[in-house]
């Protein structure tokens, strides 16, 4: 978001006025929370919690990706982009980031398996649904970004969790990069976007 500052000289005082303009607001969106405040006697498990002072309910949301903090909580979009349309003026909104990574628990299968991802496939044609159904009740989505192309160093999971819809083989010399069935899946839903829109 971008405020500019005016800032006039009258009569020895100086006034400011702030401008707010907005061109979109960006949402990581990946899951849902329920949370509950904690008592003084209580240390909540991670980072996040002890420095909000709050501690995670376990929600009805699906986890998806195993036992991971991802969940299956596509419903959480739905109504976080019906109150970004409430409450801020329906600005526009591009979705920067929204994905899962491969199934926690399950990296010494074989690759074809793995490579085999139904749930993200499930997970993101459940976003993409409540995204159409965002549009059609009028909320300004200008963009969405799947997370992500290629598996990748994310944060302090390091290469641990993969992400990418393209499967990157990160102990050969070329990374080789595979595509996953969610890739196949997706490079189809904007064909098949396109062509509905007629944008080919």
């Amino acid at each position: 978001m971008m405020i500019l500052i005016f800032i006039t000289k009258t009569r020895g005082e100086v006034d400011q006025q702030a401008v707010p303009r907005t061109d979109f607001l960006g949402i990581n969106y990946y899951l849902s929370h329920v949370v509950r405040g904690v008592t003084d006697d209580e240390t909540p498990p991670s980072q996040s919690e002890r420095d909000g002072s709050y501690a995670f309910v376990e929600g009805k949301w699906e986890k998806i990706c195993g036992d991971t903090w991802i969940r299956y909580a596509p419903d959480g979009l739905l109504a976080l982009l019906e109150y970004v349309k409430e409450k801020y003026n329906n600005i526009p909104v591009f979705i920067t980031e929204n994905g899962c990574p491969d199934i926690v628990g399950e990296e010494k299968k074989p690759v074809e398996e793995i490579l085999n991802d139904t749930h993200r496939i499930k997970y993101i044609t459940g976003h993409l649904e409540v995204v159409a159904k965002a549009i059609d009740e009028g909320c300004n989505v200008i963009g969405y970004t799947l997370w992500t192309l290629m598996d990748n160093f994310e944060w302090d999971d390091g290469f641990e969790l993969r992400f990418g819809i393209c499967r990157v083989d990160f102990e050969s010399p070329e990374k080789t990069r595979t595509m996953k069935q969610s890739a196949k899946f997706y490079q189809n839903f904007i064909r098949e976007f396109k062509k509905h829109h007629n944008l080919l």
